[in-house]
């Protein structure tokens, strides 16, 4: 509507004495004057003569609308006194109309007094109800109450307050007139909650919960003094934490709130308010940090053997850890506090570091019986059964020696067995674990990134950074993994290459020698068959490990076959002709091939580096050709090696040879003094 047809709706109403559409159309031309003083340095000189014209017409309407302030002020009394059960919505109303005629003054005092009669009425009947409550709530075993009740009574106080508080912001931007509304408001919350967290703490017995993590706290946890707590006394704790940090959250959002809608609402009611509320939060660190340490104390020393997938078995401690510490830290990022958070975060770091970590290197040592496939050996298979004997009418059984030595032998087995699948099962859980870690990592800065961006991030903060912890759990996995390998692959490995390198490998072949390697496999391309790619350790370790470190260990152990064959090639100086160079080049480009098709998310092309230059020296095609190549093969070829290389070549001539070796050596020297 133009501002000529909002005076017309003006004037209409006026004659009418009805305030509502009155109060709009005087609105609406306020807003249309307000763009004009807006617009007025760009228009034109006949806009300006326009807008200056309906400035007067608007201060002329505003004159004739506060003679309709008594009306308004009448009205905004009977919105106020209806039968002692006033309507809100039209005592908002009624005050908003006020507020436009510019009595809002004259009307904030029965305007205020009837939202506080209005809000204490409704929080006192939920207090009312948190009373009637308590004396109904089932008392359960262990003596206490669901106080679920109180969170909600808790709630829905703040939230009717925020309610009032929003819709008497709506109808006054004023702050002298808000704050004399609205601090009756917040005091009588302030009072009626404080009321109801007093209850909530007599019956959920914060204090003494407080006296004993207090009296725990004292002692070191990870000092092995600390008895298991109870199922049901960490379930408490972990109920009250819960509620208590709802309670702190939704105290801190309305505190928050407070400041948005309108400064100076913090007055002697309001302080022992944020007195409470750091009560609150002190009594929550004390507690939480208690239940951290009491669950992951438990979780370690009640830790099973748990079945993450057929035949791949962790602690039952990782998920138990791994579910209790994200939980401490989602409690802790709910009440929206720094210095909370951190002194969460470091108890969560510190929990780990003296309790967790040193149960995961014991997990090797625990007493655990892991199942394994009935298949496995044994070496009573193929026993006779002892002989039986009925003498003075009982039936005895007569145990050989054999039998005696047998199932020695068949417990020695099983033994070992045991060991290996424990060593296994430390590393899933060291792996897991430091999976879980870093996830708790990310998800700290992460947090402490967006809901605390001016101040430091809390990951910076802690006495020991949570990437070192990872990094411990990673140094875990390759520890036990190079011992799994000592007691199992590398027992034999070693000898076995050296041993075929000896007697069976051939490398000074002929063209139809290397047509048929090519087409049957050679001796290597056999080894690499039997005893890597159907070696029934390794695919053992595959079925029992996850994947990740899995192909950890056959990045290890790849790096220890390609060792083993260079050092054996090296030691025992095989002879090699033109085509036996090209046929050695063939089998590590084929084991390469085949070795990689264990690992997904690895690459393995780096453990053959040593391996590849080696086979490069071996197939020049003179001698003097290595000078060409120095800059690319002595990082991992010494001179003494190139040398031997060179020498393997049974169609090189010494003479060359030699000259060649003189050339390198010269040539590394002039190198090495440039570079001094």
């Amino acid at each position: 509507m133009s501002f000529e047809e909002n005076m017309t709706a003006f004037y209409m109403a006026f004659a009418e004495q009805t305030l509502e559409p009155m109060c709009q159309a005087l609105s609406n031309m306020r807003l249309v004057a307000q763009n004009d003083r807006v617009e007025q340095h760009t228009s034109a000189p006949h806009a300006k003569e326009d807008a200056n014209v309906r400035e007067e017409m608007l201060l002329a309407c505003e004159l004739k609308a506060q003679a309709m302030q008594p009306v308004a002020l009448e009205q905004l009394q009977r919105a106020c006194s209806t039968n002692g059960n006033p309507d809100i919505d039209a005592v908002l109303t009624a005050f908003f109309l006020c507020a436009e005629l510019g009595a809002e003054t004259d009307g904030v005092a029965p305007f205020g007094e009837c939202l506080s009669r209005i809000f204490t009425t409704q929080a006192r009947a939920c207090f009312d109800r948190v009373g009637t409550l308590k004396q109904t709530a089932t008392v359960n075993e262990n003596g206490y109450i669901d106080r679920g009740f109180y969170v909600d009574a808790i709630r829905e106080i703040l939230t009717g307050s925020t309610d009032i508080m929003n819709a008497v912001a709506d109808v006054s931007a004023n702050p002298v007139i808000l704050l004399q509304v609205l601090r009756p408001i917040h005091d009588i919350c302030a009072d009626i909650i404080l009321e109801i967290v007093h209850m909530y703490a007599i019956d959920a017995r914060m204090t003494a919960w407080e006296r004993r993590a207090l009296a725990q706290a004292r002692r070191q946890p990870s000092s092995g003094e600390t008895d298991v707590e109870a199922d049901e006394s960490l379930q408490m704790i972990d109920l009250f934490l819960d509620e208590v940090s709802f309670i702190i959250r939704i105290i801190m959002s309305y505190s928050s709130f407070l400041k948005t809608i309108c400064d100076g609402l913090d007055g002697d009611r309001s302080s022992s308010f944020q007195v409470k509320i750091q009560e609150l939060n002190g009594v929550y660190l004390i507690l939480e940090r208690f239940y951290v340490f009491q669950s992951v104390h438990k979780a370690t020393a009640i830790a099973e053997v748990q079945e993450l997938e057929p035949q791949v078995f962790v602690s039952s401690s990782v998920e138990d850890v791994s579910f209790v510490l994200h939980k401490s830290f989602f409690r802790a990022s709910q009440c929206m506090n720094y210095h909370t958070a951190l002194s969460v975060v470091i108890a969560i770091v510190d929990a780990l570091e003296s309790m967790y970590l040193p149960s995961i290197l014991q997990l090797p040592h625990r007493d655990f019986v892991i199942p394994f496939p009935s298949t496995a050996p044994s070496a009573g298979d193929d026993s006779n059964a002892s002989s039986e004997r009925i003498e003075d009418g009982e039936a005895k059984k007569e145990i050989s020696f054999s039998d005696m030595l047998l199932q020695a032998v068949d417990d020695d087995l099983t033994r070992s067995i045991q060991d290996e699948a424990k060593l296994i099962l430390a590393i899933n859980s060291a792996f897991m674990s430091g999976e879980f870690v870093e996830g708790l990592h990310a998800k700290i800065e992460e947090f402490s990134m967006v809901s605390f961006p001016q101040e430091a991030n809390i990951v910076e903060c802690l006495p020991k950074h949570i990437r070192e912890l990872t990094e411990m759990f990673r140094s875990v996995v390759d520890t036990e993994i190079q011992e799994v390998l000592s007691r199992g692959i590398r027992k034999r490995m070693e000898a076995l290459v050296h041993k075929l390198m000896n007697e069976t490998f051939n490398y000074v072949i002929s063209p139809s020698q290397y047509d048929t390697f090519g087409l049957h496999g050679s001796p290597l391309n056999k080894m690499v068959e039997h005893e890597v790619m159907q070696n029934k350790v390794l695919r053992r370790y595959e079925r029992a490990l996850c994947a990740p470190p899995f192909e950890s260990l056959v990045e290890y152990f790849v790096q220890d076959l390609t060792t083993w064959l260079a050092q054996a090639l090296l030691v025992s100086r095989k002879p090699f002709n033109d085509l036996g160079a090209l046929q050695l080049e063939r089998e590590v480009s084929d084991m390469l091939t085949r070795v990689s098709a264990f690992v997904q998310q690895k690459s393995l092309r780096a453990s053959f580096t040593r391996l590849f230059q080696l086979v490069l020296i071996l197939n020049l095609m003179d001698p003097h050709h290595v000078v060409d190549y120095l800059e690319s093969v002595t990082d991992e070829l010494s001179a003494d090696e190139l040398e031997t290389l060179l020498r393997m070549r049974v169609d090189f001539k010494s003479d060359d040879v030699a000259v060649a070796v003189r050339q390198m050596k010269n040539a590394i020297a002039a190198t090495t003094a440039a570079t001094r």
